[in-house]
């Protein structure tokens, strides 16, 4: 859901967020995971500002 319906920068913070929780919880692949995809899209969908945002 968020994929579809999150602006750029509420797509890179509620990705940021699940992986910060996944990470807090020991779920280390899990987050490492989530933000790999988030990057993926953001480069797919060229939004330059929204990675710079995921990769700091």
């Amino acid at each position: 859901m968020i994929d579809d319906v999150c602006h750029p920068d509420g797509f890179s913070r509620c990705y940021i967020v699940l992986a910060q929780q996944a990470q807090l919880t020991g779920r280390e692949e899990e987050a490492n995971a989530l933000l790999l995809h988030a990057e993926n899209l953001t480069l797919q969908r060229g939004w330059w500002h929204a990675r710079v945002s995921l990769l700091a």
